[in-house]
């Protein structure tokens, strides 16, 4: 609060005059009355019946109610409300070789699958052979000259690979 620094202070007048006027009040209102005998012999009484209407369990499940499990089931449902519009949306699993495959980029899938005919959606795991990742040479020399990656191809090539790729290219006169 903010103090008046300017008022001036009460006279002696105006103290006397307050003064007086609250003994007049005070007169006007009589001696107090004393309680009569009942109150008295029934206060413990009231006083256990008031204790027992507010430790009651009505009272207490209200009270618990309104401080715990409303507000409670408040939060919890927020916080769902929440989680379904805020969540990020997850991929679904899948558990079919075509979706692994099709998730796959190009080069990988011509890699990993060298006939494209078998990719169906009836394919699962017992129709992919066990040595899938297991390539002949020649598969990979046929894969490396179709994509045109010669340099791997030269790096993967031996000697023997070399004679006979000069031989076929002996043999082609058009070249």
């Amino acid at each position: 609060m903010k103090r008046r620094h300017n008022d001036r202070e009460p006279s002696e007048e105006d103290e006397l005059r307050a003064s007086g006027e609250l003994r007049q009040t005070m007169q006007g209102l009589g001696s107090p009355v004393a309680p009569p005998p009942s109150y008295w012999a029934s206060l413990l009484v009231r006083t256990n019946e008031r204790i027992d209407d507010a430790s009651s369990a009505k009272a207490i499940s209200i009270s618990w109610a309104a401080r715990v499990a409303i507000p409670g089931i408040v939060a919890i449902l927020f916080f769902f409300i929440g989680l379904h519009y805020y969540a990020p949306d997850l991929p679904g699993k899948s558990s079919s070789v075509l979706s692994l495959v099709k998730s796959l980029p190009q080069d990988a899938v011509d890699s990993l699958l060298t006939h494209p005919e078998r990719i169906s959606s009836s394919l699962s795991v017992a129709d992919v052979p066990s040595d899938i990742f297991q390539f002949s040479g020649d598969q990979i020399t046929e894969y490396l000259t179709e994509r045109g990656s010669e340099q791997m191809l030269m790096e993967n090539m031996n000697d023997a690979d070399v004679s006979s790729l000069l031989a076929a290219l002996d043999a082609r006169k058009d070249l």
